[in-house]
Order: C-alpha cells, then sequence, then structure tokens
C-alpha cells in the first residue's frame, strides 16, 4: 500500500520509496529507505514537503539488543556490550552500497572542507545524513566498506584521512557492541575531529621532512580549531567537539592540548585515539611511506602495555 504522507507526519520505521522530488537533487544515497534515525528525518523535512510511503514494508532492526550489562565487555567499558550485531548482507551485495556511500560521503566531506576553507559554516544535516549512511552500511557488514576503502584510489590526503578514519571508528564500535546511535556518533567524530588541520598554514601542513619544534607546537593547534569549528556548527551535538578534542590526548597522560589520561578519555575519546595512530601510521603521508600492519599492530600493543611513547 502506497501512501502519500506530509514530511510533519513522518515516524520512525515508515519506509520511504518515493520524494516529491529527483533523488539527485538531495543527499540520499538509497532510492527507498525504511526511517531509523533523526538525522534522516531532519533531511527529509530539509529537502521535502511530502513523501511517499509504503505502508506494508516497515524497517526492522536485526541486531540483537542486550539487557544493560549483559555483553562481555560493558563491566569493563561503559556503553560497550550493549548490542550484538550481526551481519545482514554478504560482503558481495553490500559492496555496490558501500561503493556508493563512500563516493557521496567523499562529496560531502569536500563540501564541508571547502565551507571551512570559504570561512563558511557546516552543513550538520548532510555530514548526519553521511555518516548515518555509512553506519548503515557497516552495520549490515562491515568488511564491505573497509574492502572498498582498501581498494579504492587514494584522493587527497586529508579528504580520504577523514572517511578512513569515521570508518574505522565505527568498526570499532561496532565490535565493542554498542548501541547504534553511539556507532553513529563516533563515526562523526572520525569525519570531523581534524578539520582544523586545514587552518594550519599549508607549508607546514605538507611539509616533506621532519617538523620542527616550533612547527609542531602550530600543528598542535589543530585541535583547538577543530573544536571551535564544531561548537560552532549549528545542529551538531556538543558531544562531538568535545570527543574530537580528545583524539591526541593518551592515556597516561603524555598528549595534548589538556593532559587528560586514564578513564578521563572516556570510551569513544580512547578510540579516536588510537584510530587516528593507527590511520595516520598506515597512510601515505606528506613526509612519510606507510608504515607495516605488523609494525603499527606490534606498536600498539606495546603502547597498550606501556612500553613505549607513541611514534607521531
Amino acid at each position: 500500500m502506497k501512501k502519500k504522507v506530509p514530511v510533519a507526519d513522518l515516524q520512525f520505521g515508515m519506509y520511504v520509496y518515493e520524494l516529491d522530488r529527483p533523488w539527485t537533487e538531495t543527499p540520499f544515497v538509497f532510492q527507498g529507505f525504511a526511517i531509523k534515525t533523526q538525522q534522516q528525518l531532519d533531511g527529509i523535512r530539509q529537502y521535502c514537503k511530502h513523501v511517499f510511503v509504503d505502508t506494508v514494508r516497515a524497517g526492522r532492526d536485526e541486531d540483537v539488543s542486550l539487557a544493560p550489562g549483559a555483553g562481555p565487555l560493558a563491566a569493563d567499558l561503559q556503553g560497550t556490550g550493549k548490542v550484538v550485531h550481526v551481519e545482514r548482507a554478504s560482503v558481495e551485495s553490500e559492496l555496490r552500497n558501500a561503493t556508493e556511500v563512500h563516493a557521496a560521503t567523499e562529496t560531502t566531506v569536500q563540501r564541508a572542507f571547502d565551507a571551512i576553507r570559504g570561512q563558511k559554516a557546516l552543513d550538520s544535516v548532510e555530514l548526519k545524513l553521511a555518516v548515518g549512511n555509512m553506519t548503515e552500511s557497516m552495520l549490515r557488514n562491515p568488511d564491505a566498506m573497509i574492502l572498498f576503502t582498501a581498494l579504492q584510489e587514494r584522493g587527497g590526503y586529508q579528504l580520504t584521512r577523514a572517511i578512513n578514519v569515521s570508518t574505522y571508528m565505527i568498526t570499532f564500535a561496532r565490535f565493542l557492541g554498542m548501541e547504534a546511535a553511539v556507532i553513529e556518533r563516533a563515526g562523526m567524530v572520525g569525519l570531523l575531529q581534524d578539520v582544523g588541520m586545514l587552518k594550519i598554514p599549508e607549508a607546514i601542513r605538507e611539509k616533506k621532512g621532519r617538523l620542527t619544534p616550533q612547527e609542531f607546537e602550530v600543528v598542535k593547534t589543530h585541535v583547538a580549531h577543530t573544536t571551535q569549528q564544531l561548537r560552532h556548527t549549528s545542529g551538531l551535538s556538543t558531544d562531538i567537539a568535545d570527543i574530537a578534542e580528545l583524539h591526541h590526548e593518551r592515556r597516561d597522560g603524555s598528549g595534548y592540548p589538556l593532559g587528560k589520561k586514564g578513564d578521563a578519555l572516556g570510551v569513544l575519546g580512547a578510540i579516536a585515539g588510537i584510530v587516528d595512530v593507527f590511520d595516520a601510521l598506515t597512510a601515505e603521508r606528506p613526509y612519510d611511506g606507510a608504515t607495516p600492519f605488523a609494525v603499527v599492530a606490534q606498536h600498539l600493543h606495546s603502547l597498550c602495555r606501556g612500553k613505549q611513547r607513541l611514534l607521531l
């Protein structure tokens, strides 16, 4: 059964199969989807006056929700062990969706970067839709997005890094059994935690050799630039900036800019720091080549045992 519904009357679970305008004129990647998040509702309301829903087909969450404290990690890490995420699609079937989501996210991130360079506000609705689509794809099957990320032709360093870090953050949070809304928040942090680097002079940002102590101090200011940008972005939750501010903090207190340590980082703050190091070391950087995965894994293992400091 098909029904025309004003956007003000839309509810979670409704399946939107047609808009009042061409899909290509909106940020939505899929032509037809069940409404599961507030970001999707906000996006529909921004771009449409009414939509057509399928009253028979409805969104269905196939993940298994657990009682609080039931998950294997819940006792150790706050917010983990809440959900056992099951794969809902094969890698082969999800790869096409992952490819489309990645391309759309790349366009969104490029627009965000252009806005920052032009001293303009970020479009929080478009960013939330992009991260929501990435999260949905990775909840269906995380391997598809990771595979495409590994195989795709690398673009500009900052653009590629933003999408990679977001992908890893979503994967990490999913593995820990966090709830979908928290996983999506992790993806948003990953996508935006380094936008402040665009405020750093290109001569320093793209320098091929080792930075001087003075240049490194300039680079460290990117965290403040990031948090300022995110806190002034309308429609973006303030905790996104709070978590992004922690991605260079370390459990032993050796990080920057706040010198926080231990449990003060929170689970997502700690994940942000781990993922930041992992992606930076495994990527082709302006000043160095990629470090082999085995070396990075050994390095991270040594860090967690307190045997050595960061390579960065």
